[in-house]
């Protein structure tokens, strides 16, 4: 199309065309327009396939580092000088406590503890907002009646919930599983980890 745009067909008869053969022999529609779009469309497609979580995806990777470097933090934390008493996460509070200074050094306006809208008949709060990037940090910690499979359905009901809160475009849960009560932890992560109707969710188990 391009090295002859304006060419005639040589088998175009305007009295006799059964075939419904084009006047050009090469059409805009046929020979450029519509490979042109299949193009971009599998650009479209490789991109979403590559990135998968568009834009956001550079916050969740930091996000990930963190919680993938938790239980060597923990470890070193565990053994501190002058016989001071270790820091220990016994509870999901010590766990938003450790998590929210470790935000605070990558990121510039981190908000603890925001509600978000009632989602079939329950309110409630996410542990960390980063505002300016538009991501919610939630932190669960796995416990003798809290194991793999209730921290799935906990997981899929907050990802219904933070659909809806304005400020989230992107959410990042961090599990953390000292017990190792999740057997199955990268199954976990396979199956929650997507974008879902333009929110990026990304789910990390850490052992």
């Amino acid at each position: 199309f391009l090295e002859s745009p304006g060419e005639r067909n040589p088998f175009f008869d305007a009295d006799q065309n059964p075939l419904g053969l084009s006047f050009w022999n090469h059409p805009f529609d046929g020979e450029f327009r519509a490979p042109l779009m299949r193009q971009r469309q599998i650009l479209a497609e490789a991109r979403q396939l590559v990135e998968g979580e568009g834009g956001y995806r550079i916050h969740l990777d930091l996000v990930e580092q963190m919680a993938r470097r938790l239980p060597d933090l923990l470890q070193a934390l565990a053994n501190r000088h002058a016989g001071r008493p270790p820091y220990a996460v016994e509870d999901e509070y010590d766990l938003q406590d450790l998590l929210g200074g470790l935000l605070r050094l990558f990121f510039d306006d981190v908000r603890p503890e925001d509600y978000v809208p009632e989602h079939a008949g329950g309110r409630s709060r996410v542990d960390f907002v980063l505002k300016s990037e538009r991501l919610v940090v939630e932190t669960k910690m796995t416990r003798e009646r809290l194991g793999a499979g209730e921290v799935g359905e906990e997981l899929i009901i907050d990802i219904e919930r933070y659909r809806a809160y304005p400020d989230c475009a992107a959410l990042h849960a961090i599990v953390y599983d000292p017990s190792r009560r999740i057997t199955n932890r990268r199954t976990l992560e396979a199956d929650l980890s997507r974008t879902r109707e333009g929110m990026a969710v990304r789910i990390v188990v850490v052992q």
